[in-house]
Order: C-alpha cells, then structure tokens, then sequence
C-alpha cells in the first residue's frame, strides 16, 4: 500500500471505526450507569443523572475541542524604546562586544534552520573532544587564562 490516497484511506476507516466502537462503548456504560442508579431511586430521576452527566461530558469535550482550535494570543507587549548599545569605554572593546552579538545571531539563524544539523555537528564535536585527550588539553589551555 504506497499510495498516499489508499494509507489516507484506510487511516479515515480506522478512526470511524474506532469512533463508533468507542460511541457504543460509551452507550453500554451509560446504561450500565442508569441501571445502577435506577435500584436506588426512580427511573426518571436515574434517567436524568446519567443524560445529565453525558451533557457535561459533552461539554467538557467541546470545551476541548474549542480550547485546540482557538489557543490563547500572548498579551500585547507594549513598545518599548530600544536601549543604546552598551559601551565599555574602549573603542576596540566596543568592536569585539559588537562581533561577538552579531556571531551569537547567526549562530542562532543556522541553528534555527538547520536544527539537525546542528545537534550533529555538536555530537561530533563532543565526541571528537571527549575521545581526544590532547584536543581536550588544547581547548581547556585556551579557555583558562
């Protein structure tokens, strides 16, 4: 079954199949409840309880439903005026703040677009790291000051 209509197709028939299964399942406890219910009181009011629990249960399920399709907005943010960029006092330093900002966006613009990618070369990178004791002696002598 490659087609991608025939797999669409069984997977509709499955889920209606599954639906009516579940809505008889739901319709046998419901008068399983009723039946329960109607030893110890009138069968209106046992007929009630049950129909009445079913609305709620609807209505929890609704409220679901809408709560998916509707997902709470994010509350506005107000404007707020950009802050000046920071300044170390330094001109050279002030450049190097300024490099390393940019280096941190496109660091983040590769990693959101290249996801797997990037959790790859990372692996690699860790592995290349943890298997390599001289690498590891290399980067720990360039991090220490």
């Amino acid at each position: 079954m490659r087609s991608w209509t025939a797999r669409l197709g069984l997977a509709a028939a499955m889920g209606t199949l599954a639906l009516l299964v579940v809505l008889v399942a739901v319709w046998f406890l419901g008068e399983a409840a009723y039946l329960q219910l109607q030893t110890g009181m009138e069968p209106a009011a046992a007929a009630a309880v049950v129909g009445g629990g079913g609305v709620v249960l609807a209505a929890i399920f609704g409220w679901i439903g809408w709560m998916c399709l509707h997902p709470p907005r994010a509350a506005a943010t107000p404007a707020t005026v950009p802050a000046p960029p920071p300044s170390t006092g330094s001109v050279v330093n002030d450049i190097a703040l300024e490099l390393g900002k940019y280096a941190a966006q496109r660091v983040e613009t590769a990693t959101r677009s290249h996801p797997y990618t990037t959790v790859g070369a990372a692996l690699a990178a860790g592995l290349a790291v943890g298997a390599i004791p001289e690498l590891r002696k290399l980067l720990t002598d360039l991090i220490k000051p």
